[in-house]
């Protein structure tokens, strides 16, 4: 057993910050499991996913016993109830036991072992949604507790958030229950979603990853067809900013069309450039520049020449949601 007042601080604040929880709360969650209270007994106390609070104390380095293999009456029922009706990876999220050990326990009772959810197909909207989004605010990972595929959380600011509904209406068969939750970080507060892990999204894990993180290849690329694609990402991570001759009498001289990156390196930004480019015909600059403070390198794709702002604006605008048509408004 391991205290709250044994664990480091600076860890406590790290996984405060990083869950979106005070450390009030997270102090009160040890002390419970401390006392002997399940993890299960704490989410109804606190109203917190059950998923979460085991990802927290895991994080916190706080013991965390492994679910016994015994099941009760009680869960019995509920599970048999339950599967075939419920995706395995959400049975295994609610009953705290891994899918290889609820398919077992299927064959035990006398049903099948086949569940009809762990054939979930992606439709192709849905495909190219999840393919532009890791190139904006998405965010794909898998769980630290264990959980052997992957989920994908989707994160907007509170301007944006008919935009992460209208994201969540697309994946709605593939999303948590928990639906759109606002969080707060510190002075920041955004909306998120988040998919339930699923093997659904273990191929475009693999194209979208390499040595343990996202980075843009030639082949994840390949894999975006569609101009909705395209509008998801500049919806997402774009901007069209309108260059004034003289601002105060509204003399418009152009238009920069601008795509901020979330990469790591100039290569990978220069793929994109260059792609864009062949596939599109959409040829833009690749920009990198230095912050200061933090020394990091951060990257983006920009043109103000006329003719390609309006031929990338020609290609996005009948996919760009009415709640997002401000972004491209200024260019007629």
């Amino acid at each position: 057993m391991v205290a709250f007042a044994e664990i480091p601080p600076a860890r406590v604040q790290h996984v405060a910050a990083r869950r979106s929880l005070s450390v009030a709360t997270i102090r009160a969650m040890v002390d419970l499991y401390n006392a002997g209270s399940s993890i299960r007994a704490i989410a109804a106390r606190h109203g917190i996913d059950r998923s979460k609070i085991r990802e927290v104390l895991i994080d916190l380095g706080v013991y965390v016993a492994a679910p016994a293999i015994a099941w009760d009456e009680l869960e019995t029922h509920e599970f048999v109830g339950m599967y075939g009706t419920v995706p395995t990876v959400e049975l295994s999220d609610y009953f705290l036991r891994d899918v290889e050990h609820l398919q077992q326990k299927a064959s035990a009772l006398g049903i099948s072992n086949y569940n009809p959810y762990d054939t979930v197909t992606l439709t192709d909207r849905q495909r190219m949604l999840i393919l532009a989004s890791l190139l904006g605010n998405a965010t794909m990972y898998r769980s630290k507790s264990g959980r052997k595929h992957p989920a994908i959380e989707f994160t907007h600011n509170n301007t944006e958030l008919d935009y992460l509904a209208y994201k969540h209406q697309i994946l709605k068969n593939l999303a948590q229950p928990s639906g759109i939750q606002r969080r707060t970080r510190q002075t920041y507060t955004y909306h998120r979603f988040v998919t339930r892990y699923s093997p659904v999204f273990e191929e475009i894990y693999q194209i979208t990853r390499r040595h343990d993180r996202q980075r843009v290849t030639g082949e994840w690329l390949a894999e975006i067809t569609d101009p909705f694609a395209l509008a998801i990402w500049f919806m997402d991570v774009g901007d069209i900013q309108t260059l004034y001759q003289d601002k105060a009498l509204g003399t418009v001289r152009g238009h920069t069309l601008r795509l901020y990156l979330h990469v790591k390196s100039r290569d990978e930004a220069v793929l994109i450039r260059d792609w864009l480019d062949r596939e599109w015909g959409i040829d833009l600059n690749a920009n990198t520049w230095r912050q200061t403070r933090s020394g990091h390198d951060y990257h983006a794709l920009s043109r103000s020449v006329p003719t390609v702002v309006r031929e990338f604006v020609a290609l996005v605008e009948p996919h760009v949601i009415p709640a997002m048509r401000h972004k491209i408004a200024c260019v007629r």
